[in-house]
C-alpha cells in the first residue's frame, strides 16, 4: 500500500479484534510501541505493545547487567506506566495488567542462554525504578481504590481491587 499526503509515518495496529493466539513479527521502533500502548483503540493491542516494549527494555538491561554497565530505565517506560495511572478507563483489570512487567519465565523463554540471576536482578531493578519514580501516582491510585467495605464479587469491584493491589506491589518495593 502506498499512502499519499500523510505528514508522518503511520504506525500499524496489526491483528485488531483477532482472537487466535498468533505471534506476528513486525519491526516496531522504540517510539512506535509506547505510542500504540497509549493510543491503540484495541485493548489487547495496547497491552501487547506494552509487553513488547517492556520485554525489549528488560532484554537490553540484561545485556547491560551482564557487561556490568550501569542500569537505566528509559523514560518512555516510566511515561507509559504514568499514562496508565492518569488515563483511567472502565476496565480496571486491563489497567492492572498494563502495569505488569513480563514475568521472569517469559523473559527467559526469549533468551538463547537463560541468565536467571541477570533476569531477576534486572526485573527487580525495573520494578524498583517504576516504584520510585511513580511513587506518588501509585499511592494516589492505591488510596483512590482502597475501600475496606468493597467486598463484592462483581467485575468492577474485583477489577478495582486488582488495580489497587498492583499499585501496592510497586509501593512495597
Amino acid at each position: 500500500f502506498e499512502f499519499q499526503g500523510i505528514d508522518s509515518r503511520p504506525v500499524p495496529s496489526l491483528l485488531r479484534n483477532f482472537s487466535a493466539p498468533v505471534k506476528c513479527k513486525y519491526d516496531y521502533s522504540d517510539q512506535d510501541l509506547p505510542f500504540l500502548f497509549k493510543h491503540d483503540a484495541d485493548a489487547f493491542n495496547r497491552w501487547e505493545a506494552g509487553q513488547q516494549y517492556a520485554l525489549r527494555v528488560l532484554l537490553n538491561l540484561i545485556h547491560d547487567h551482564q557487561r556490568e554497565k550501569p542500569l537505566q530505565l528509559p523514560d518512555a517506560l516510566i511515561e507509559m506506566f504514568d499514562y496508565v495511572l492518569t488515563h483511567e478507563t472502565q476496565d480496571h483489570f486491563l489497567l492492572a495488567e498494563m502495569l505488569t512487567l513480563p514475568s521472569e519465565k517469559y523473559i527467559g523463554e526469549q533468551m538463547t542462554v537463560v541468565d536467571v540471576n541477570a533476569i531477576h536482578a534486572v526485573r527487580e531493578f525495573a520494578i524498583s525504578e517504576i516504584a520510585n519514580r511513580l511513587q506518588q501516582r501509585l499511592l494516589d491510585t492505591y488510596q483512590h481504590y482502597h475501600d475496606p467495605k468493597a467486598a463484592g464479587f462483581d467485575v468492577q469491584t474485583i477489577g478495582k481491587r486488582q488495580l489497587k493491589n498492583r499499585c501496592l506491589i510497586y509501593l512495597m518495593q
